[in-house]
C-alpha cells in the first residue's frame, strides 16, 4: 500500500483549505464573547502539524509501524462498509465475532488486530474517516486529528473556565506541548 501519492499533494491544500476556513468561521463567531478562541485556530494548526508529522515520520523514517497498521486495517474495514453494510455496522459496534471476520476477502483485505478489541477500536474509529480521507492515510490522519482537536479545546475551556488568569499557560500546556502535538495527532492508541 502506498502512504503518499501524487493525489495526496494535489488533495491536502485543498482538505486543509476547507478546515481552516470552517475553524476560523467559528472562531470569529466566538472570540468576542469568549477571548481565549484567539487559540482554537492556532491549536488546530498544531494537531494538523502534528499528525502530518506522525505520518512523514512513519512513512518515511520508520517505513510502517502501529499507526500504518491501524489505517490499512481501518481502509479494509472501509470497504467492507461497501461490501455488506451490515457486517460492516456490526463489527463497527463491537461484535468483533470469527463468523463477522469471514467476511473479510480478497477484495476487502484482512484486518490486523481483529482479535485485540482495544487496538481493534482504533480501526473501527479510524474507518469512517478512511472514507471521508479517500482511503489516503495523510488525509486521513488530516481528518482524525480535526475531529479529535474537539476533546483537546474542551479540555482547554474547561481549565480555562476555572482559571481564567491562567489562560495562555493552559494554552500551551494543554494544545501546544510538543510531545503531546506529535503523539497526540496521529493515527494512535
Amino acid at each position: 500500500m502506498e502512504f503518499l501519492s501524487v493525489w495526496d499533494i494535489i488533495l491536502t491544500p485543498i482538505y486543509l483549505a476547507f478546515i481552516f476556513l470552517f475553524a476560523n468561521s467559528i472562531k470569529q463567531k466566538k472570540r468576542l464573547q469568549h477571548p481565549e478562541y484567539n487559540f482554537y485556530t492556532w491549536g488546530l494548526v498544531a494537531k494538523i502539524f502534528g499528525a502530518i508529522s506522525v505520518c512523514v515520520i512513519y512513512t518515511f523514517y520508520y517505513k510502517g509501524g502501529d499507526t500504518t497498521a491501524y489505517f490499512k486495517s481501518a481502509v479494509v474495514l472501509g470497504k467492507l462498509l461497501f461490501k455488506d453494510p451490515g457486517a460492516y455496522f456490526s463489527i463497527f459496534f463491537g461484535n468483533l465475532t470469527p463468523e463477522n471476520y469471514s467476511f473479510f476477502d480478497s477484495t476487502t483485505g484482512w484486518p490486523y488486530f481483529y482479535n485485540d478489541p482495544k487496538a481493534f477500536g482504533v480501526v473501527r474509529f479510524v474507518s469512517l474517516f478512511t472514507i471521508f480521507g479517500l482511503r489516503s492515510f495523510y488525509l486521513t490522519s488530516i481528518l482524525v486529528a480535526a475531529f479529535t482537536y474537539i476533546g483537546v479545546w474542551r479540555l482547554f475551556r474547561f481549565f480555562y473556565v476555572l482559571f481564567p488568569r491562567l489562560k495562555k499557560e493552559f494554552a500551551l500546556s494543554v494544545l501546544f506541548v510538543p510531545s503531546v502535538v506529535f503523539w497526540g495527532s496521529g493515527i494512535l492508541k
